[in-house]
């Protein structure tokens, strides 16, 4: 059960759900201004690891690039492509890789309205095909828990759902596009209640994103924004303790206990700068999932690169 909840733990790592707010006088509004055919090629980085104690006992680190081509654009949308290339991963879980993982996507088709917020995936049923082939990796591994092959097929069954795919395999994408479509005034935290998806199957998580403009660079034409966002504890515990115990119950192990998951806690923490033209300079996103001394952390760096870059 301990590598089942590790698992569990790899997976609540939810994005940041697109700020769909108007607010009026901004000092930075973040929209994107994009013309058709235009293409920028950015660097991501995540790195992935798990600290016990003062141990650092697990780091993983993926390196991949992406183009971000604009295939068309109208008065109320834009259709862009998101290619993967020259992916680089030192995990040594080939089967967490599969899984939950994206440098070795296809290419993903989305579209978003005329601001930049985020809208649909086009191509979700090529990306579904990759989860199924994900599961059959998975199903095969010869140190399989005996009876998780139930246990593999449901958390399958809710991550091939067009919902699942665009919430929890496009978490790079979902962070580029995290801040557009909203004004923002310096000195004016914007507190927003989100509803989040629960990848463990029940109810959606309750969440608070607290965004602030942190900066203004009038001379480089960039700002930079922050978003702190926390999922309710309570229900978080609730959902993980349900999920454990129906897992439990198909392997034959023992039943996971209340207290066993006092105290455990996901929140992310995002900062991107944003050139005036709407594309995107930087954005980091941290996500930490901590349970007692036990502490899950997923940093993931998108970059844009210069010209001058190999």
């Amino acid at each position: 059960m301990k590598n089942v909840f590790l698992l569990i733990m790899a997976g609540l790592f939810f994005n940041s759900a697109p700020a769909q707010i108007n607010i009026t006088d901004s000092s930075a509004q973040a929209i994107t201004y994009w013309d058709k055919g235009e293409s920028h090629i950015y660097t991501v980085k995540k790195e992935t690891f798990r600290v016990v104690g003062p141990d650092t006992s697990l780091n993983e680190v993926s390196v991949y690039e992406v183009e971000i081509t604009v295939l068309d654009q109208t008065d109320s949308s834009y259709l862009i492509r998101w290619s993967y290339r020259n992916g680089f991963t030192n995990t040594r879980d080939t089967i967490l890789h599969k899984l939950l993982g994206v440098s070795a996507q296809p290419d993903v088709i989305y579209r978003t309205d005329e601001t930049g917020i985020f809208k649909e995936v086009v191509n979700y049923e090529e990306l579904r095909d990759e989860v199924k082939k994900a599961a059959e990796v998975l199903k095969s591994t010869p140190d399989l828990i005996p009876g998780m092959d139930s246990v593999v097929d449901d958390l399958i069954a809710r991550y091939s759902t067009k919902e699942a795919i665009e919430s929890f395999s496009m978490k790079d994408i979902q962070q580029y596009h995290l801040f557009y479509g909203v004004s923002y005034s310096m000195g004016e935290e914007l507190e927003v209640e989100l509803k989040l998806p629960n990848v463990l199957g029940g109810q959606p998580y309750d969440a608070v994103m607290l965004i602030n403009l942190e900066e203004i660079d009038d001379e480089h034409a960039f700002y930079v924004l922050s978003a702190l966002q926390q999922v309710d504890p309570q229900q978080l515990e609730n959902s993980v303790l349900k999920y454990l115990n129906s897992v439990a119950e198909k392997v034959g192990g023992a039943p996971a206990k209340p207290e066993d998951l006092r105290g455990l806690k996901n929140e992310v923490l995002t900062v991107s700068s944003i050139h005036d033209s709407g594309w995107l300079l930087f954005s980091q996103q941290t996500t930490t999932v901590s349970l007692g001394d036990i502490v899950k952390i997923e940093r993931r760096t998108i970059r844009i690169k210069d010209d001058d870059e190999d």
